[in-house]
């Protein structure tokens, strides 16, 4: 793990000053697991004595381009602010960089990325990081109390070593926190009905999905029945929306379906692009439905029954269902 060969480095008197993902390789283990190894100790220097207590010295593309001269060689995007101004970096540098490595690991992305060089300085030296639970709201609080102290602007504010950081990440694997102890959220309905049926979220989600699919085969075949017993322009005008409402949102279905299939880490992203739409589209049915079963009520008494059970099962699947149902399936994608 790389806290674990900090820790070893620190123990050892060394800094890396270097700390970044391209500079951490996963090599084969023995155990098949693999291990971490950290590279290119280029700028890596000794220090002679431990730090003593209160001493002051998207998911974005890394900024590679070193400091110009006056400044400490390294790279602009996880040097701390003391070190960006020039004064002495010390083993707090490197666990700066290591809570950047673990935001990013949380959430995909860096805090403190900009557009250019000066606006990334500028964030470093003036924003704070953003709690994690601000990207995920699942994530455990414990991490982010662990990031938010590795990041602090001010070094005695800090960890002031490396096996500080690493006792508390291995507390928190051995028990790991909610993201707020104090208060459970209480399960929805339909989440509670799912969970008591046992089934694997992600299962459950695509058997939506292709069960949206066989709801719109049916409300063709219904409205097709629709349009034979019936005359009229409007009529024909219900039954190719029907047509065209149904084709559109299977389609969705089978293409959400297959991005789920291709890049389950990526489902959260492929949702939030086609989620609306399949719901849009489902409501769309459903109302289309009701007014069909309204139109035939009196003259063909089965049809309309059967086209009020497929509206409501279509509204409830659109705005109850289906968001239910994408939180979980999400969650356990990212598990």
């Amino acid at each position: 793990m790389i806290f674990s060969a900090s820790s070893y480095c620190f123990e050892k008197y060394v800094m890396h000053l270097d700390l970044k993902p391209e500079n951490i390789m996963v090599v084969p283990s023995n155990d098949g697991r693999g291990r971490m190894k950290i590279l290119d100790f280029g700028l890596a220097k000794h220090f002679t004595r431990p730090v003593p207590e209160g001493e002051c010295p998207s998911a974005a593309a890394t900024v590679t381009e070193f400091t110009g001269p006056g400044f400490a060689a390294g790279t602009i995007l996880y040097m701390p602010p003391e070190q960006l101004e020039g004064a002495r970096p010390d083993a707090r540098t490197d666990i700066y960089a290591l809570g950047l490595i673990l935001f990013e690991l949380a959430t995909g992305c860096h805090p403190f990325s900009g557009q250019s060089i000066p606006a990334t300085i500028a964030n470093i030296m003036t924003q704070a990081v953003q709690p994690i639970t601000h990207y995920n709201p699942k994530a455990p609080a414990e991490i982010d109390r662990i990031i938010q102290k590795c990041v602090r602007k001010r070094p005695p504010e800090r960890y002031q070593s490396v096996k500080e950081l690493l006792t508390d990440l291995r507390n928190f694997r051995a028990a790991p926190a909610l993201p707020d102890s104090s208060r459970k959220e209480p399960q929805s309905l339909v989440q509670s009905i799912l969970d008591f049926i046992g089934g694997n979220p992600y299962r459950l989600w695509e058997i939506l999905h292709l069960g949206i699919c066989d709801g719109c085969i049916l409300l063709v075949f219904l409205a097709w029945q629709f349009k034979t017993d019936t005359h009229g322009t409007w009529n024909l005008a219900l039954f190719f929306s029907a047509v065209v409402c149904c084709v559109i949102q299977s389609l969705l279905s089978v293409v959400i379906l297959y991005a789920g299939a291709a890049d389950r880490r990526g489902l959260r992203t492929h949702s939030q692009k086609l989620t609306p739409w399949l719901r849009a589209l489902g409501l769309a049915n459903g109302l289309i439905a009701s007014i069909m079963a309204a139109s035939v009520a009196e003259s063909h008494t089965i049809l309309a029954v059967l086209l009020t059970v497929l509206a409501v099962l279509l509204g409830f699947t659109a705005l109850v269902l289906k968001p239910t149902m994408d939180r979980m399936a999400i969650y356990s994608a990212e598990d």
